[in-house]
């Protein structure tokens, strides 16, 4: 999940994330899946900031 955010696919990287998400409430995720949760969330999150036009936080 280390793509640049030019481009990122947020439609994408949301459903993936509603995916997993409801996954991880009934029953639960493989490490690597909740991994990818994580970093879908975090991603998610830093392309909010940059289309609200907030800097990016690097040492997050």
């Amino acid at each position: 999940m280390n793509k640049p955010l030019e481009t990122f696919d947020i439609d994408a990287a949301k459903a993936r994330y509603e995916k997993l998400r409801g996954r991880y409430n009934r029953s639960g995720l493989s490490n690597t899946d909740y991994n990818e949760l994580l970093q879908l969330e975090k991603a998610i999150e830093q392309a909010k900031k940059v289309n609200e036009g907030a800097p990016i936080d690097e040492r997050k």
